[in-house]
């Protein structure tokens, strides 16, 4: 059975970081942006997505994530992306988005 992800937010020290649990994919999206919409009103400078909680991710949240970072950078705000591993880091990597989502180990 799919568990859908879970978001846990922590602030500290001008940094967001956002704790991504279980699996992102479609029926995560409308929880996605609305992580994304609270981020975008709280001003602080660097948000850090972390997906080291994550065991399934589909192009669906790959999508998510990718409009999330976007959209945080049309706010000023600098983005990085975490944790990936497993199926996770593949997915990013055979789309060719690690550049794109500011991916670090």
């Amino acid at each position: 059975m799919a568990r859908p992800a879970r978001f846990s937010v922590e602030v500290a020290d001008g940094m967001t970081t956002v704790a991504l649990l279980g699996e992102l994919d479609l029926s995560c999206r409308d929880d996605m942006e609305a992580v994304t919409e609270s981020l975008s009103h709280d001003g602080l400078g660097l948000v850090v997505f972390d997906l080291g909680g994550l065991s399934f991710m589909d192009s669906t949240g790959l999508l998510a994530l990718f409009h999330a970072k976007r959209a945080l950078n049309d706010e000023g705000r600098m983005v990085q992306v975490v944790g990936a591993h497993g199926s996770v880091l593949k997915v990013i990597e055979l789309t060719k988005m690690a550049q794109e989502l500011n991916l670090s180990p």
